[in-house]
């Protein structure tokens, strides 16, 4: 569903269009709110967390002006909010240990385009891959990310997880391949 086919759902019916914006943008939500609690709380606070970015949502959509901005960016900027937010409550600290997607454990990836375009379509094809990265079934994901993004290796990630090495190695190119499939649908669509 398109940005501006939801945007013309909200003056038509409210409830409706508050559904259709959980239902389009959840997985960035999580995604956000994952980056920035992953370490530092459960995953019961991380669903809390995303529960209460949209109940922010809910109460401020009155307010919210598509001329001013995209309906992601503007989701995106609640759930980071909410998330430091949290992320300083459960830690009682003003650290911040968390993965983003500026962090330097995120890897590159290549562009063809040049300059400022090529850093946004980075950033957008970063949040795209752990987007997709968090759809993975468990422990699968887990085994992609600490091999990418923390640089462990499979006997880290073999004792981690409590698999064998080859069992490691043999979910680790399953889950590479149908990262490939996703993301290729993904970017060419």
């Amino acid at each position: 569903m398109t940005e501006s086919h939801l945007i013309d759902m909200k003056t038509q019916n409210k409830d409706k269009f508050f559904e259709a914006v959980i239902r389009e943008y959840s997985g960035i939500v999580y995604s956000v709110v994952y980056r920035h609690l992953n370490y530092s709380a459960a995953k019961e606070d991380i669903e809390e967390t995303v529960s209460d970015v949209f109940w922010s949502f809910y109460r401020s959509m009155d307010g919210y002006d598509a001329s001013a901005g995209s309906l992601k960016v503007y989701l995106i900027t609640i759930a980071r909010n909410i998330a430091v937010s949290r992320h300083r409550a459960l830690n009682g600290k003003h650290d911040f240990a968390f993965i983003s997607l500026e962090s330097e454990q995120t890897p590159d990836i290549p562009s063809a385009c040049g300059g400022a375009e090529e850093e946004f379509l980075k950033k957008e094809e970063k949040e795209i891959l752990f987007t997709e990265l968090l759809k993975l079934k468990k422990p699968n994901g887990t085994i992609v990310f600490r091999k990418y993004y923390l640089r462990e290796t499979s006997a880290q990630i073999a004792e981690a997880t409590g698999l064998s090495i080859n069992a490691v190695e043999k979910r680790l190119a399953r889950s590479l391949k149908k990262l490939e499939k996703a993301l290729e649908g993904i970017l060419n669509g």
